[in-house]
């Protein structure tokens, strides 16, 4: 296998690369920086790297992620963060010779806040009691009806306000006024 000045052949130094052990390519995985993020809002980020050796294939792989966030092979960190605080994210990359390069950063998940409403406050506004925004004179042409019904229909008995106040009453859910 090997000649009198021990040269290893193609085919040593072709298994030895692919295992691993004669791979001089260098692997640069660029450092994204600190990440921040908030519980249960989507997150992408995609780890670019390169590599010395012409046409190689990169795979990589992540420890330290944030709960709810994975890596693919081709280095998209993708997922809805799960649970708050701060991790220690290292990325690695490795070429087909078993070269291989890593960053590290961290990633800030806060809270999402859970059920948090924002009320913004209108300003002052007018209007007229009963009215619920109607045109003004809604209330006078109920007034109106509410009389001619009185003088129309007042039953023995019976105070007149009394019924002008159930009339409103039901005046008020009526659409054909």
């Amino acid at each position: 296998m090997f000649d009198q000045s021990y040269n290893p052949k193609p085919a040593f130094t072709s298994v030895q690369n692919a295992l691993g052990g004669g791979g001089t390519n260098t692997v640069t995985v660029t450092n994204p920086g600190a990440r921040t993020g908030t519980v249960g809002t989507a997150a992408s980020l995609q780890i670019s790297a390169t590599d010395s050796g012409a046409g190689q294939t990169l795979t990589f792989s992540a420890t330290g992620l944030p709960a709810g966030l994975a890596i693919s092979s081709s280095g998209l960190i993708s997922g809805t963060p799960t649970t708050s605080g701060t991790s220690s994210v290292t990325v690695t990359a490795r070429d087909g010779t078993g070269a291989s390069g890593s960053a590290s950063f961290t990633w800030t998940i806060s809270s999402g806040g859970g059920n948090t409403i924002t009320v913004t406050n209108p300003g002052a506004r007018t209007g007229t009691v009963g009215n619920r925004g109607q045109p003004a004179d809604l209330g006078d042409r109920l007034r109106r009806r509410a009389d001619a019904h009185l003088l129309r229909d007042r039953p023995a008995g019976r105070a007149g306000d009394q019924l002008l106040r159930l009339d409103l009453r039901h005046a008020h859910h009526r659409r054909d006024l």
